[in-house]
């Protein structure tokens, strides 16, 4: 398994996943079609095949007057069999890792303890 900035011929595969995980509806296409930027997601790969992803969206934060660049991670997805704590793990530390540069990373989860140990 290696991670890798995704390209924009992963966006089909991607979006497969997401719909797996979250359904194909509205929100979906919408995100995909006005959100996504391939440039901004990190991917891990199994051999050639996109098995996890952690996409991340810009964001400017207002705080105290000044505007902020800030990052949203927007929501980790796997394949079922994918989703592994070894898997997250590299991906997690990866995609921290793209984001260093970022004063803020933030991120919602679905489930606070999937993210927990990384503080």
């Amino acid at each position: 398994m290696n991670t890798r900035i995704a390209q924009k011929a992963d966006i089909k595969t991607i979006k497969n996943i997401w719909e797996k995980n979250r359904g194909a509806n509205a929100f979906s296409d919408w995100f995909f079609n006005k959100v996504f930027y391939s440039a901004d997601a990190v991917v891990l790969n199994d051999e050639d095949n996109v098995v996890m992803c952690a996409p991340t969206i810009s964001y400017k934060m207002n705080m105290w007057g000044h505007e902020i660049q800030s990052s949203y991670i927007a929501g980790v997805i796997a394949n079922p069999e994918d989703k592994t704590t070894k898997n997250m793990d590299v991906l997690m530390a990866d995609t921290l890792s793209y984001l260093k540069d970022k004063p803020i990373v933030f991120t919602v989860p679905d489930n606070f303890k999937t993210f927990e140990r990384y503080g």
